[in-house]
């Protein structure tokens, strides 16, 4: 049989109606559509917790040892493992600022690099305020502020809301300084969570400090002791999503081919090819189920366009499109291998 003989009756049996494809790719299409908007929606929640765990303060480790923190040392583990941002911290004298009469405004020396750890960026010239303290004394970066130890410039400020964290730097002053000297504590940003953290923190003190004396703390204790992320993330109920497609896939492409058993078998009695019988049962297939692939796209792509998600959760969600059209294909190939010549009049009977 030639090839443009099955082409002619693909397109056929299509523009008829006999493949019923609109109806096919409308039930896989919407059914691979909600799975991929479920387990979408269920990584985007998991991923929200994520960020607020570490915008909170919850993943910023902090390891304190009085004046016995190498600056340096601190800083130089940002970038490493999982660290993404690290800085060294020590308490100073607190400062009397003209503006707050008979008020001591805590005063915090840093290593250049400790404003990473708080998300902000800057050239270390001047000093920083927590935005509550900016927004009491009414100053913007620029400004000049008048202390007990001379005029001081308002480099810029950092966020550091009241959500639980430690309560230190919420109305405070910090002075950058040489990332040489000696300090008191040392912050790391780590996400994800693991033991490797803490022990990177722990090389940052100084040699005379024992390291079973190191205690390693986090910034906000508010979320508890850790972020089960990974595993809440492997063992989601929706990480089936897309599985159960290739099956509804499969299910499918096989209801489509066993509804038309009888056509086939007559086929194959008439002396089609079976080869190419199953070329066009494929190409039918290819169709219909690339058309529910086209609609499940769609619904991703809507829901994306609601609500935005990360990159990697985007990929994850059209996943199912392929999924879909492989279990389609798969189906109607197990269904047609099944149809016999010699069931023709059973067939015929259970029509």
């Amino acid at each position: 049989m030639r090839l443009s003989a099955v082409l002619s009756e693909v397109t056929r049996n299509l523009v008829s109606g006999t493949t019923r494809a609109a109806t096919l790719a409308c039930i896989l299409g919407t059914a691979a559509g909600c799975l991929a908007l479920a387990d979408s929606t269920t990584v985007r929640v998991l991923d929200e917790q994520a960020s607020a765990f570490i915008s909170s303060g919850a993943a910023t480790r902090i390891m304190q040892t009085e004046h016995a923190v190498d600056g340096t040392s601190c800083e130089s583990i940002s970038g490493y493992s999982t660290v993404s941002a690290a800085g060294a911290l020590a308490k100073t004298d607190p400062l009397e600022i003209t503006a707050l009469p008979a008020t001591s405004i805590p005063a915090f020396i840093v290593s250049p690099k400790f404003l990473n750890v708080l998300n902000v960026t800057g050239d270390g010239t001047g000093v920083w305020v927590s935005q509550q303290l900016a927004q009491t004394l009414g100053v913007s970066p620029g400004a000049k502020l008048a202390t007990d130890i001379g005029s001081l410039t308002l480099a810029g400020t950092y966020p550091y809301p009241d959500d639980g964290r430690d309560s230190r730097l919420a109305y405070a002053v910090l002075i950058p300084a040489s990332a040489t000297a000696l300090f008191d504590e040392c912050w790391a940003q780590a996400w994800p969570p693991t033991d490797t953290n803490d022990t990177l923190l722990r090389y940052t003190a100084t040699e005379a400090v024992a390291d079973t004396s190191l205690q390693v703390g986090r910034l906000n204790m508010n979320h508890g002791s850790s972020f089960a992320g990974t595993s809440l993330f492997e063992h989601r109920i929706t990480r089936f999503a897309y599985p159960l497609t290739a099956l509804i896939g499969i299910a499918v492409g096989w209801f489509a081919v066993r509804a038309r058993r009888l056509e086939y078998a007559a086929a194959l009695h008439a002396r089609q090819p079976r080869v190419a019988q199953l070329l066009g049962v494929l190409l039918e297939v290819l169709v219909w189920s690339t058309l529910s692939a086209t609609l499940a796209i769609a619904f991703t792509t809507v829901n994306l366009w609601v609500s935005p998600a990360p990159p990697g959760i985007t990929v994850m969600s059209f996943a199912v499109a392929p999924a879909a059209v492989a279990g389609a294909l798969l189906g109607a190939t197990l269904a047609l291998t099944l149809v016999r010549e010699h069931h023709l009049f059973r067939y015929f009977k259970e029509r």
